[in-house]
């Protein structure tokens, strides 16, 4: 149960620090993030925690990879809908 409880809490800090560092402000990274915290201290569908997790995070480490762009990733998620109408 604590390995359990450790792994969630791992993935919520993950969670957390890589929302911000896409430019989510820190309150919704806070709320976002206790989802993979809940949900894997109640061993509740954990495959797809771990999915949205890893998500994230590859997002969050591609957009440091290609900083050409400039922007949050709020601002560039913006860009691209606005010009695929």
């Amino acid at each position: 149960m604590v390995f359990r409880i450790g792994k969630s809490v791992i993935l919520a800090i993950i969670m957390y620090f890589s929302l911000r560092f896409l430019g989510i402000s820190s309150g919704a990274s806070f709320i976002v993030s206790l989802i993979p915290s809940v949900l894997g201290s109640l061993d509740v569908m954990t495959g797809k925690v771990y999915a949205l997790t890893g998500l994230v995070f590859i997002i969050a480490c591609g957009s440091a990879l290609a900083p050409d762009l400039k922007m949050p990733f709020n601002h560039f998620v913006n860009y691209c809908v606005s010009h695929t109408k």
